[in-house]
């Protein structure tokens, strides 16, 4: 999501990219960016160098915070539509949307319960080992234990695009339904 604008090509200026002042629209592509395929490869690939930074950095940083070892590890970097993505997420999950200040826009961060739970047990003292599956909703208690969890990782995902652009990050809101993410998706 960041990326649609921070990697885009500056359409406000067509002559940038060598096109006739009268003849824009036969030089200048239009984008859609609802399509997966907008991103090119080698941005991609820095995407991905920019959010494994952040992984070793959120590593450090939740280890320090949960006292104990955390691994963070990057699969990949997919490049979905919004529907698909909220299609894949299960229900109950732990979904945060974000403001990105100076960009007008927003962004999606799930943490899956199978994760929240343990994190939740090991906050509250306990090991976080715990072999029962919870697939419940979380709770407004548990929201505002995990606020400090969210603060380090918007903290680190913030010092992770900083050589980009100085993006600043701010809870807008929680949901526990990916349904009702749904209003996101519409123009």
């Amino acid at each position: 999501m960041v990326a649609d604008r921070l990697l885009s090509p500056d359409l406000d200026n067509p002559l940038k990219y060598g096109a006739i002042e009268g003849d824009v629209s036969k030089k200048v592509p239009s984008y859609d960016f609802r399509r997966p395929d907008r991103i090119a490869k080698d941005q991609l690939r820095a995407i991905h160098l920019l959010h494994e930074n952040f992984a070793r950095s959120l590593a450090s940083s939740l280890s320090a915070y949960l006292r104990a070892y955390v691994a963070v590890n990057l699969v990949g970097v997919e490049q979905l539509s919004f529907v698909e993505f909220a299609g894949c997420l299960p229900s109950p999950t732990s979904i945060v949307t974000l403001g990105m200040r100076p960009i007008d826009g927003s962004a999606v961060l799930e943490i899956n319960p199978s994760l929240v739970f343990p994190i939740l047990e090991m906050l509250l003292g306990g090991s976080g080992k715990s072999s029962a599956s919870v697939t419940r909703e979380i709770t407004e208690i548990e929201q505002s234990i995990l606020a400090g969890l969210l603060r380090i990782v918007l903290n680190d995902l913030r010092s992770a695009w900083h050589p980009v652009t100085a993006l600043e990050f701010s809870i807008d809101g929680h949901e526990t339904e990916p349904q009702l993410l749904q209003i996101l998706a519409r123009p």
